[in-house]
């Protein structure tokens, strides 16, 4: 039996399904979302539009709609993840200070 790598960026899991990507822990209460909104017409294919997004984990785990209260639209798939790695080192930075 084979087994997958896990992919991972500054520390946090990163886990695909086609476009979509979810990036951070579960355990903890944001999660960031990406979404590859449409790509280049070279032979690359490269992501050139990138929804990213901060949702609540507990409502994601309760099958409710993702509602991110943060949300922007960036240019490259590289600069998408490093605005969520960045949303998730404030949020956790945050929930030290309480």
């Amino acid at each position: 039996m084979e087994t997958e790598a896990i992919l991972s960026y500054k520390g946090r899991r990163l886990v695909r399904c086609k476009d979509d990507f979810f990036y951070g822990n579960v355990l903890e209460p944001k999660i960031a979302f990406l979404h590859i909104d449409s790509r280049s017409e070279d032979n690359f294919k490269m992501p050139n539009k990138v929804s990213v997004g901060l949702v609540d984990t507990l409502a994601a785990s309760h099958g409710s709609i993702f509602k991110p209260f943060k949300f922007s639209v960036k240019d490259s798939f590289f600069k998408a993840l490093d605005l969520a790695a960045a949303w998730l080192e404030r949020q956790s930075v945050s929930n030290l200070k309480k």
